[in-house]
């Protein structure tokens, strides 16, 4: 009897160790798999046999924080959390960094799913047992960020750059949030740190050359720009500041060479050719090609009737074109505007003695003469306006006062365009001749004679 005992219990023996045996083999034939799957891809059959494996030993957090991971690469983030939190229970001995790590993966499922709120208190408690991880600081702040509460945000990555200073992803958060919050001196600092550790940085870049455009440091701008240019988001922005500061030192083939090259870009947005355009119009006008400016100013007008200014240059300078003379005292620099005025006094006015001569900052002249008007020897005060929109009554007003304060006998002006009623009523009973268009294109075509 005892030993049929002996021989049942031995038995039994060797079929549990046979199960165990088995359980055993089994497991590593599916962990084996999954070695061979996990070089491939996350698939149904990957997720299956993690699922197997879990359903031998459900307490191993590591398997089951593997299927989470399967989980949200293949977007299903319900099920991910669902995997989660059953870790959470099964973390043994409180262990901080496993649970420091199911956190941050709990509340990354929760912000793709657009739980925010759902977020914010996983990163709370990951807060509680992990302080000092910058990562919890970095996922807060992208959340308060998300919900538009760019202060805390900005608090939140502050704390995370004190934990990790070189972390390029917190640095270039900061450089954004001030960029953005006008804050400029702060956006500088965060922006130079990330292109110490990475020169080539195309977002940084950009924000420094925007702050230094800003404050008009041109030179320092200008490499920056160029680096920044190299990424999609920033190409057309950069070319043309690059172009604006390249005309700014009279390069104006190379600027030109840029927006032209910059036109021929694919997808380029209705707003960026119309700046384009109205920088070469610029460019044009600035090197006295009146018709390409026209061009350029024409082309704009087919997008859009009302762009800046460009319905006033079009009326100031198309009947230009074909009348040389007229151009050039439309155009031409404040130093040979002042010589072309005096070239017209010299035809209309005889014995003529300049006294004092002035470049106003309306770009307009005034000439202090002696000289005969009218067969009368007397002083004279002369100005010449430019532009296209009639002169009107201040601008006359202001003149007399100047007739007045200079002693002179009579005042006499001069304009491109025409006067308005008000100031020809203004003139009417005082010492001052308004002379218009079409009298100063007599005088223009004498002079060019």
């Amino acid at each position: 009897m005892i030993l049929i005992i002996i021989v049942v219990g031995f038995l039994a023996a060797i079929f549990f160790v046979s199960l165990y045996i088995l359980r055993m083999l089994s497991r590593v034939k599916i962990k084996s798999t999954l070695r061979k799957k996990k070089t491939l891809s996350a698939t149904e059959e990957t997720i299956e046999a993690y699922k197997k494996l879990l359903r031998y030993e459900p307490s191993d957090n590591n398997t089951r924080i593997q299927l989470a991971k399967l989980y949200m690469e293949n977007g299903n983030f319900t099920e991910a959390i669902t995997q989660l939190n059953t870790a959470l229970i099964y973390t043994k001995n409180n262990s901080t960094v496993e649970q420091s790590e199911i956190y941050n993966l709990l509340g990354q499922c929760h912000v793709k799913n657009n739980d925010l709120e759902e977020a914010l208190k996983v990163y709370s408690l990951m807060r509680k047992i992990d302080p000092q991880n910058p990562t919890v600081y970095s996922m807060l702040g992208q959340i308060e960020k998300k919900l538009k509460n760019k202060k805390k945000a900005i608090a939140y990555f502050y704390k995370a750059f004190q934990l990790d200073p070189t972390n390029i992803e917190i640095l270039r958060e900061l450089s954004s949030l001030f960029f953005e919050e006008k804050k400029f001196k702060e956006a500088y600092f965060f922006s130079k740190k990330i292109v110490e550790l990475n020169p080539e940085d195309t977002e940084a870049n950009y924000y420094l050359a925007e702050i230094n455009y800003a404050f008009g440091k041109l030179k320092d701008a200008y490499p920056h720009y160029i680096k920044a240019r190299k990424e999609d988001r920033f190409t057309v922005t950069s070319i043309l500041k690059i172009a604006k500061i390249l005309e700014t030192y009279n390069k104006n083939n190379e600027a030109k060479k840029l927006l032209v090259s910059l036109l021929k870009k694919e997808g380029l947005k209705r707003e960026e050719i119309l700046e384009i355009r109205y920088e070469l119009g610029e460019i044009y006008i600035k090197e006295g090609d009146i018709n390409n400016a026209i061009l350029q100013w024409q082309k704009i007008m087919n997008y859009s009737t009302n762009y800046r200014d460009v319905r006033t240059k079009l009326d100031k300078y198309e009947h230009t074109k074909t009348n040389i003379v007229l151009r050039k005292y439309l155009m031409s620099k404040p130093d040979e505007f002042l010589r072309i005025c005096l070239d017209l006094l010299d035809k209309f006015t005889e014995k003529l003695i300049v006294i004092r001569k002035d470049i106003l900052r309306d770009s307009s002249v005034e000439i202090l003469t002696h000289g005969v008007h009218n067969k009368v020897e007397t002083t004279i005060l002369f100005k010449f306006f430019r532009g296209t929109t009639p002169v009107g009554q201040l601008p006359i007003r202001e003149f007399y006062e100047r007739v007045k304060e200079t002693k002179a006998k009579i005042g006499i002006c001069f304009t491109s365009s025409e006067y308005t009623e008000e100031a020809y009523q203004f003139a009417e009973g005082r010492a001052i001749e308004l002379k218009g268009k079409e009298e100063l294109l007599k005088l223009l075509n004498k002079v060019s004679k």
